[in-house]
């Protein structure tokens, strides 16, 4: 079958979507949204701004917005397809706003690839057109020239939250018809998948459906009870759950997973992501609505996505598009129901939540349900608690060599000896020096093994791009080589001229006697909530009010919007290494320097409560 939406003007055809005027609906929508004219929540309003940034950034990054193939696959809706249910069945399926904006940024963004010459697999395009090929070359930092190179759909993942009744099912529904039939893929395999084989039917019959209603589709596809079949090309969709034994055979150009909330496992989601490996430009469709529960494969999408939008990851091949209310925002109120529901007073009915909302304040059984359904919110799980967008803005990078000899400090955590180990060095604010606020560079330890273990490929892949950026140093073996670190961290110590190093007894006590055997004092520096909580309101204070400057460091970064606070009893606060959502060791020890540094000049609580520590005495 001749593609529809990638060379409409290139390679026309008699299946080709005709566009009569070429307008952007994809920026059209973003720039709207940007400029308040449609209400939205604030990651919506992200992945607009997003969309816009890119477009001015395009071509040094590789990538190009072709509108042409945008408004081709979200004309190819209306052309093609028709409403199934309701009062709009049978009429042209018209994309509202909301949906353009999804359909036009993941058909219309393109991304400079180039082909391996070792292994001929197809890796984004690094500068200058060279390649770095992450199957041949895991970890170090080699580049090859390309074989060749060719521009491919930018976006291999679409991650969609947004509440119940939007209509989410029936787009993705569309988009699968479109990757079997238009996207001019020989032997297309297209998955609608979920845990059971009940709700993986839910989008397989909405696309059977269309296709059916379609004179169009139905005079090209073979439309069976269990599958859809292409016989021009070969092409096949049909229905697949976790719980199916045929599994690893897939080699799927496109996977439609609905309702990701569902999936207790990671089971099904990481062999469909592996299988999609051999297509050139595969496109894994996932939409959703909000959970209630953190230990999922969901939950780790949201927690991502939700950073790729925030600018704390970098992953130019997730298209992330999530409608939720802010934080702050009462579930009560109903102005703030448009967030979640952008399709309010289309297929959303504003008397129908109003009606569910008034159940849900006098039955307290039921306002998780209608938070999570109908607003899109993720209830039982933690807040952030540091503006990780503020923080981001106070990154103001130095030349180490500029800072030699001049920290006051650094706070060193090493939660476990599988895992991170962080030491963040504290430089007092120095008008000479250009410094007028504390300035912190955290340094980061990570043994290569444990990287491997993790669970999330995108975390995985995303820490060892840090790593060959000079951000965090891997280390071998499976486990923190001490004398490594140890090493490692009083050369730095040494570099930077730091003389005190805060640490929590539990598991520092080997570093703070090397420290103090070369002459740094070891302040015992205990994570209770006494010890932590004046550290951290002071963290929290000085991070809003533009008052701590970094070096940018992305991982200090990441665990900066990882981290939540624990409040006590009598309201004392600190981390809380349980709930918060990933690693926060740098966090930890940026707020453990402060500490130091906060009780240079402090008769009364120090060195009473914060001890310097002598070797072999505690």
């Amino acid at each position: 079958m001749t593609a529809v939406a990638e060379n409409i003007i290139d390679a026309p055809s008699e299946l080709e979507v005709e566009v009569q005027e070429l307008i952007d609906h994809t920026t059209a929508y973003a720039r709207a949204v940007v400029a308040g004219e449609i209400v939205t929540g604030e990651l919506v309003r992200l992945a607009c701004e997003r969309h816009l940034r890119d477009l001015e950034t395009a071509a040094e990054r590789n990538l190009w917005f072709k509108v042409e193939a945008a408004e081709a696959t979200i004309a190819f809706f209306p052309e093609y397809l028709s409403h199934t249910k309701g009062r709009w069945a049978g009429q042209p399926f018209n994309l509202e706003p909301w949906e353009q904006f999804c359909i036009g940024s993941v058909f219309g963004w393109k991304r400079l690839y180039s082909k391996c010459p070792a292994c001929g697999s197809w890796e984004a395009a690094a500068s200058e057109g060279q390649i770095w090929c992450h199957n041949c070359h895991p970890v170090e930092e080699i580049y090859n020239e390309p074989a060749e190179t060719k521009w491919l759909r930018r976006f291999r993942t679409s991650y969609k939250e947004v509440a119940r009744k939007n209509g989410k099912t029936e787009v993705a529904a569309g988009v699968s018809l479109r990757m079997l039939a238009f996207d001019d893929e020989y032997g297309a395999e297209v998955y609608t998948a979920a845990t059971k084989a009940d709700q993986a039917r839910i989008p397989f019959n909405a696309a059977r459906t269309m296709a059916r209603m379609s004179p169009d589709l139905a005079k090209i596809l073979n439309i069976g009870t269990h599958s859809i079949y292409d016989p021009d090309m070969g092409g096949i969709m049909k229905p697949i759950s976790s719980d199916a034994s045929y599994q690893d055979g897939l080699n799927p150009s496109e996977v439609n997973i609905d309702e990701l909330h569902a999936h207790k496992t990671r089971n099904l989601i990481d062999v469909l992501e592996t299988a999609v490996g051999a297509r050139e430009q595969p496109l894994i469709d996932i939409t959703t609505t909000a959970g209630n529960n953190q230990d999922t494969v969901c939950w780790d999408y949201h927690r991502y996505a939700e950073n790729v939008l925030r600018g704390v990851f970098e992953d130019a091949g997730l298209f992330v598009y999530i409608a939720s209310l802010d934080e702050g925002d009462k579930w009560t109120d109903p102005a703030n129901y448009i967030k979640a529901n952008p399709n309010l007073g289309v297929s959303v009915d504003m008397q129908n939540l109003l009606d569910e909302a008034e159940k849900a304040k006098n039955s307290p059984s039921r306002q998780d349900a209608f938070k999570q359904k109908k607003l899109n919110i993720w209830v039982q799980s933690a807040d952030r608690w540091l503006d990780v967008d503020a923080w981001k803005k106070l990154a103001k990078p130095r030349a180490e060599k500029d800072l030699a000899g001049q920290a006051y400090c650094f706070g060193f955590d090493a939660a476990e000896t599988v895992d991170f180990t962080a030491a963040v060095f504290l430089f007092e604010p120095d008008e000479d020096a250009g410094r007028k606020y504390p300035y912190l560079v955290p340094k980061f330890w990570l043994p290569e093994g444990a990287l491997e273990r993790r669970r999330d490929k995108r975390i995985r892949d995303q820490i060892k791009t840090w790593a060959r950026e000079g951000w965090l140093t891997l280390t071998d073996g499976d486990v923190i080589d001490w004398d490594e670190v140890k090493l490692a961290v009083l050369e730095e110590a040494e570099r930077f001229g730091a003389g005190i190093m805060p640490y929590d007894p539990y598991k520092a006590k080997q570093m703070a006697q090397a420290a103090q055997k070369v002459g740094i004092d070891a302040m015992l520096f205990r994570q209770g909530d006494v010890t932590m909580n004046e550290p951290c309101e002071e963290f929290e204070r000085r991070i809003l009010a533009g008052e701590i400057e970094h070096d940018g460091n992305p991982v200090l970064t990441w665990m900066i919007g990882n981290m939540v606070k624990k409040t006590g009893a009598t309201g004392l606060i600190k981390p809380d290494r349980k709930k918060s959502t990933e690693k926060i060791d740098g966090g930890v020890g940026a707020i453990m320097a402060l500490g130091a540094w906060m009780l240079e000049d402090d008769d009364e609580f120090y060195p009473d409560d914060y001890e310097l520590m002598r070797v072999g005495n505690e």
